[in-house]
């Protein structure tokens, strides 16, 4: 008789342990979910980041262009500047994002930006993406070039003179 009374308390014991790390776990996630989204950002392009109400581009990089043309190294066209946003994309899915600002141009805040802790401009050098425009990533860049990641998989003009190029036309 005693191993039933033992074995019911411990059933007991075991159902309501579950029903404590389900409501746990479950609580937890919808913490964890309302504190993601409260930070609403939209990438933009390539380096460019609109985080709340303000708009940064990515200090020390410069991307493709939305509609800038490159040359894959099989031969085929793209639009190596979509590929970008994209890649930005990517590196700030599922995380916070985090800017500060220096500089106000224009059409944006020249700014550093952080998902999930990680700085955008390095990682987007670093993937290929985006072009270094400052020292601190030029080693960055010699790596990423020497791997064929990303643009220099094939052949590009830098953003720059694609920009300039267009206003020529």
């Amino acid at each position: 008789m005693r191993s039933s009374t033992f074995s019911s308390i411990t059933s007991t014991v075991r159902t309501a342990l579950i029903a404590v790390i389900f409501t746990f776990v479950f609580s937890m996630d919808i913490q964890t979910l309302s504190a993601d989204s409260a930070t609403s950002f939209e990438v933009l392009s390539g380096d460019k980041i609109r985080v709340g109400k303000t708009t940064y581009c990515l200090k020390g990089i410069d991307a493709p262009e939305i509609g800038q043309i490159c040359k894959h190294g099989n031969g085929r066209d793209y639009d190596c500047g979509h590929i970008a946003k994209t890649a930005l994309m990517d590196l700030t899915a599922g995380s916070n994002v985090k800017c500060s600002g220096s500089t106000k141009q224009k059409s944006c805040m020249i700014g550093s930006c952080e998902a999930g802790g990680f700085d955008l401009s390095q990682n987007m050098v670093h993937t290929g993406w985006a072009l270094s425009t400052e020292p601190r990533f030029a080693r960055i860049q010699t790596q990423a070039k020497a791997k064929k990641h990303g643009l220099w998989k094939g052949n590009f003009d830098t953003p720059w003179v694609w920009r300039e190029l267009q206003k020529q036309r």
